[in-house]
């Protein structure tokens, strides 16, 4: 179950999944009436979980607007030069408005998503990856759902 990267999960490793990313807070005893198990079943599906790496984190969403970050944007940048990638990683990983960002493929070479508390944060923040490549931004006007990763379908 999970132990290397490609093994698969079965139908109940699945359904503990999807309980903890509802709620990372719910507990096994819980978790287990939910898909049918022993809360010491749960316990130990879950450790092989976190040990195999399937299982990074456990976290806490917050509502960037309620924290003040009233701006979220998708940005993409085209860099400049192949060779300033590095610094341009640990600028992105540095950032306190970076919420997360990908290498891609296609016509540019970074997408990431970021949040600000005013529209003066995120023109600075452009102006200032100006240097790394031409970037192209859109502001999020709507987030209405954030799926989580669920079972595939057989």
């Amino acid at each position: 179950m999970g132990r290397n990267k490609g093994e698969h999960l079965d139908e109940t490793g699945w359904r503990i999944l999807v309980e903890l990313q509802k709620n990372s807070r719910i507990s096994f005893k819980e978790i287990g009436s939910k898909v049918g198990l022993s809360c010491s079943s749960v316990i130990e599906r879950v450790r092989r979980m976190e040990e195999s790496g399937l299982i990074r984190s456990y976290t806490t969403i917050v509502d960037g607007e309620m924290a003040g970050f009233f701006i979220r944007a998708i940005i993409e940048l085209k860099s400049y030069s192949p060779k300033d990638e590095e610094q341009l990683r640990q600028k992105l990983l540095d950032n306190l408005y970076v919420q997360q960002f990908w290498n891609i493929t296609g016509d540019n070479d970074f997408i990431m998503e970021a949040v600000f508390s005013s529209t003066k944060d995120l023109l600075a923040f452009l102006v200032s990856l100006g240097e790394h490549g031409q970037t192209f931004s859109s502001v999020v006007l709507d987030m209405p759902h954030r799926k989580h990763l669920q079972a595939p379908q057989s």
